[in-house]
């Protein structure tokens, strides 16, 4: 992970994450993408545009030439944009159903703010979008490293969340860059960046992936892959996502007490949990999501 960008109730930067609820402010998204026209866009594409920009402006990672095919997208969000909603219903009251909004219509799909910041961002690589609950942000983060992890068609995929509306708690969007990176292990040298890896870098050795409830299981795969890494230093859970007691668990672990936020932020929540413990974070780090 190279780089992070969060927009939401707190603010504009992934530097004024702090626990907050509610609305994001209200901003301008060419101040985050100059090629970015409002009147084309909705709330949730607005949000998801400006964490993605962010991130990779923390990255330092630009996309150009053919670089843009092999830099992807991977978004958690589980409601259609509020506002795409809203003004497709005005337009079938004022006009009936022979004339409804073409362009609200178009962006009720889950897909529309993904889609609107790969081509925004000329992010042509590989795509996917998700909806898993307040899990959904990190679980599209640990989608991308595995697709990096066992894939060879990218080097670098942004991933995160995005919720648009405040009604169920908070709005706003969060991702994190993540970059393949081989370090002199075996495989195909082609996969190694030209760039040397950011010094404000985490690597992400491992991920343990549980059903609802199934923190214990969850816990045991992240150790486990972490044990076949054989990596060292100090683990770091979120108690938010985890019941209480699972930091004692695991014997030496800091534990930083509950790293959530905005509760409440649908697909963003988990991925707002995680840049705010990679700001604080010091050796390695295990994060729990909350149940899908």
């Amino acid at each position: 992970i190279t780089g992070a960008g969060a927009i939401g109730p707190f603010g504009l930067d992934a530097e004024d994450l702090e626990p907050s609820s509610g609305p994001a402010p209200t901003f301008r998204v060419r101040d985050f993408v100059r090629t970015a026209d409002p009147r084309t866009l909705y709330r949730s594409s607005e949000l998801l545009l400006a964490a993605v920009a962010g991130a990779l402006r923390a990255a330092d990672l630009q996309p150009r030439g053919s670089s843009r095919e092999r830099t992807g997208l991977f978004v958690a969000t589980d409601h259609l944009s509020p506002s795409a909603a809203a003004e497709f219903r005005a337009s079938l009251r004022e006009r009936g159903p022979t004339g409804p909004s073409a362009r609200a219509f178009a962006d009720m799909v889950l897909n529309a703010p993904a889609g609107a910041g790969a081509q925004r961002l000329t992010l042509r690589g590989p795509h996917n979008v998700i909806s898993a609950g307040d899990a959904g942000g990190l679980l599209a983060v640990i989608l991308a490293a595995r697709h990096l992890a066992t894939r060879t068609d990218a080097d670098a995929i942004v991933a995160g969340g995005v919720q648009e509306g405040a009604s169920l708690g908070s709005e706003g969007a969060a991702c994190v860059v993540l970059e393949a990176h081989l370090d002199g292990r075996e495989g195909d040298p082609e996969r190694q960046l030209a760039r040397p890896s950011p010094v404000s870098s985490f690597r992400i050795e491992g991920v343990g992936v549980g059903g609802p409830d199934d923190y214990g299981l969850a816990l045991e795969l992240a150790v486990q892959s972490l044990s076949r890494a054989r990596a060292r230093g100090d683990a770091v859970i979120s108690g938010w996502f985890g019941p209480p007691g699972l930091a004692e668990l695991v014997p030496g672990v800091n534990h930083l007490g509950d790293m959530s936020p905005c509760p409440g932020a649908g697909g963003a929540t988990s991925a707002l949990g995680l840049v705010r413990a990679l700001k604080v974070a010091t050796g390695r780090v295990v994060v729990f999501t909350p149940p899908a």
